[in-house]
């Protein structure tokens, strides 16, 4: 093809690669920075080590803490993790209206603006640019801080902790250069959220720009689903004589149950009956080569769903893109505020979160610690949330003013069923489908089959009456020890769940019913947080267990929120293991073409006419390099050749939803490389898409000079 790269102007980042030197690492350890929980994992000398010295509330040791950061006016770090809360909720009011806390801060990188994405290829579509992320942090008390300084403080101390907790794993002494760090992000996060990870990283110190692959970036559920093959392999040997050994921190004795407990006690992998009955004793030896399964890693902010196929030599490949969106349980949180609010009022919560901040965190800690064991006995009909001494005083003062008492507004509401499906925007479960053309969605509006509101739903229920009542463990509230319960309804903790799970449930459909999965799907793996919920396993097991039209069989591991951060470390070992992947998106550069060829790639005349420049050539065309759905082996490279027009190249790398784009504006500009020549002979430019791991890594250098080439990494999501 006769073409030429096009000259720009408005440029999004123009890269001009420098040389790395690679590095024999030592020790690989592995940041779980998530949403709701953080997580450390360390690899060396083939074995594993899961951090364990986090401390909660109680003071037990733990092997995952809370994303949690507190700091003072002048953004000193007083501590991170499950302590940061707490500390807080202890502070009095000054204190806590000019120190900032904060959680959830890692969805400030979620791309609000993902759209939705049509598996059957489509060029029907247009693509967006993604939405700028949050540079600036809200604290619980509204103070703000740059979201870098938060980050970059938050991995300084991660750093910190793993380098303490070294001398349990080695005695040798490992220099900086010598570790390689893996960060595990959402597969569904943007180019721009990844990209800011691994810069906030390299400027906490932890990364030197200088080292080729000093910082490697994994997507959660890959890592999930690599820690689950290796549970399986565990809980099918007695002792533990695999390649790769795991421990708890202890120098001597092996990991068999992460998450301590008992220690005695073999891994083991749930999985169901044929009748469709948790059974902890039944073997699952392993996947077979040419088993498909899902895997949903739900955690407390994203939830991601994997599709995988088994392959012979124990690797998997996608067979869908990674999908999902933010239906983790930490949102569950935010609908018991709007509960609040409605038994009470919103002007009422909003001026206690002001007033009193680190006692607002209280209210959110409380429920928090009733959520996690929700369900855990199916047959009770309520489900209590201890209420703070302190709100519940400013509630009465409140409500003095209105001649009530808290326990009558609590007494008082009673509303229907239907009421809580419209106030928590429950979408109902879709019916199974044929899926001849299915949309599904990374946003919360993930029902397209059927448009059936929750409110139309409703009418088919049973307008039941779900009450809330107040126990007094005492009988006088003149002692802050008083313990005070908000009792609900199980029915309304149930409402609370399914706005999440629904969509959750919804999703997954679309995707068994697509015809790559239907009736080709042998198990649902669930990981992550949200999977430890007794509530989630249960309508899981209803809508896809064996008693389910789908009959699959659910697969869960023993400790569901270790799988992401022992996984990644596992990577740091064996880094092939997702052998081929399935493109988001068209993948191309900026060319001029000739009329010829560009009649050939199907451009219209119309266009041609208006964008032929005055040598004959059309300007900003599309030039396909891979397409959106391909099969991408690793280590697959695709090359093309263009010719240079001056001395200095710059060489558009384009993206975009389409299967078939064909000029520059059926897509978007993901960066520029620039390539200068270094004499004025007509030269042949080529331009290589390395495709690997979760990143496409884009060459462009003079034929002739082959040593002289400019890269840039390329995310594979959205």
């Amino acid at each position: 093809i006769e073409a030429s790269f096009t000259s720009t102007t408005s440029i999004m980042g123009i890269y001009e690669s420098t040389p790395q030197r690679e590095v024999e690492f030592k020790l690989h350890i592995a940041i779980d920075f998530g949403t709701d929980g953080c997580g450390l994992a360390f690899a060396y000398n083939n074995n594993i080590y899961i951090y364990d010295k986090w401390r909660g509330g109680n003071r037990k040791r733990k092997n995952k803490t809370k994303t949690q950061i507190l700091l003072r006016e002048n953004n000193e770090i007083v501590c991170f993790g499950d302590n940061a809360k707490m500390m807080y909720c202890n502070t009095d009011d000054i204190t806590s209206k000019s120190w900032k806390f904060f959680e959830r801060f890692k969805m400030a990188l979620y791309d609000k603006n993902i759209k939705k994405l049509n598996i059957i290829d489509s060029d029907d579509e247009k693509d967006v640019d993604e939405v700028e992320i949050e540079t600036e942090l809200t604290a619980t008390n509204g103070a703000k801080c740059d979201s870098e300084t938060v980050f970059v403080i938050a991995f300084k101390h991660l750093q910190s902790l793993a380098k303490e907790f070294l001398p349990k794993i080695t005695k040798t002494a490992i220099a900086d250069d010598e570790i390689q760090w893996i960060l595990t992000v959402p597969s569904i996060w943007s180019e721009t959220a990844k990209n800011k990870m691994k810069q906030w990283i390299t400027l906490a110190g932890l990364v030197d720009d200088a080292i080729k692959d000093q910082c490697v970036i994994v997507y959660e559920p890959d890592c999930a689903a690599l820690a689950l093959k290796k549970e399986i392999e565990r809980h099918n040997i007695p002792q533990i004589t695999s390649s790769y050994n795991l421990y708890m921190g202890d120098d001597t004795m092996p990991l068999y149950y992460v998450g301590g407990g008992d220690m005695s006690s073999p891994m083991r992998v749930t999985i169901d009956d044929a009748d469709g009955k948790e059974n902890d004793e039944h073997k699952l030896q392993t996947f077979h080569a040419g088993e498909k399964y899902i895997l949903i890693d739900a955690g407390g902010g994203t939830v991601d769903v994997a599709t995988h196929e088994v392959l012979e030599n124990g690797g998997v490949e996608e067979i869908i893109h990674p999908t999902g969106d933010k239906w983790g349980s930490s949102y569950i949180d935010d609908l018991f505020i709007v509960l609040l609010k409605q038994i009470f009022s919103a002007e009422w919560i909003d001026e206690y979160r002001h007033k009193s901040p680190g006692k607002y965190v209280e209210i959110l800690e409380d429920f928090q610690t009733a959520k996690c064991c929700f369900y855990e006995d199916a047959t009770y009909s309520t489900h209590d949330v201890q209420l703070p001494y302190e709100f519940l005083c400013f509630l009465e003062e409140k409500c003095h003013a209105l001649h009530t008492r808290p326990e009558a507004m609590i007494k008082q509401f009673q509303k229907p069923l239907k009421f809580y499906y419209e106030l928590f925007e429950i979408v109902p479960v879709q019916p199974r489908h044929s899926a001849a053309h299915i949309m599904f969605s990374t946003s919360t509006s993930a029902v397209v089959p059927n448009t059936t509101t929750a409110a139309s739903h409703c009418k088919n229920m049973m307008d039941d009456v779900c009450r809330l009542t107040q126990v007094t463990v005492t009988s006088t509230r003149k002692n802050k020890n008083d313990e005070e319960y908000l009792e609900m309804d199980v029915r309304i903790w149930k409402c609370m769940f399914n706005a999440m799970i629904h969509r959750i449930v919804n999703h997954t459909q679309q995707l068994l019913n697509m015809e790559r999965l239907q009736n080709k799907c042998t198990y649902l793996c669930l990981v992550g947080g949200f999977s430890a919920s007794h509530y989630f396993q249960e309508q899981m097991r209803k809508y896809f267990g064996p008693l389910s039209p789908y009959k699959l069989q659910l697969v869960i591991p023993r400790v569901p929120m270790l799988s992401v951060v022992e996984g990644a470390a596992y990577i740091g070992l064996r880094k092939r293991f997702i052998k081929a992947r399935r493109l988001k998106f068209t993948y191309g550069i900026k060319m001029f073409f000739n009329k010829t060829t560009a009649r050939n790639n199907g451009i219209d005349e119309e266009y041609i006419k208006q964008y032929t420049t005055s040598d004959g050539m059309v300007r900003d065309c599309f030039k396909i390099i891979a397409r959106r759905n391909d099969r991408i082996a690793l280590d697959e490279v695709k090359k093309t050749v263009s010719f240079k027009t001056s001395k200095v190249s710059l060489i558009p790398i384009l993206r975009s939803q389409k299967r078939n784009p064909k000029i520059a504006a059926d897509g978007i500009e993901e960066s520029v490389l620039k390539i200068h020549h270094n004499d004025s002979s007509k030269q042949e430019i080529i331009t290589e898409f390395h495709f690997y791991g979760t990143l496409i890594t884009v060459y462009s250098y003079p034929k002739n000079h082959p040593n002289d080439k400019q890269r840039i990494d390329i995310s594979y999501g959205i």
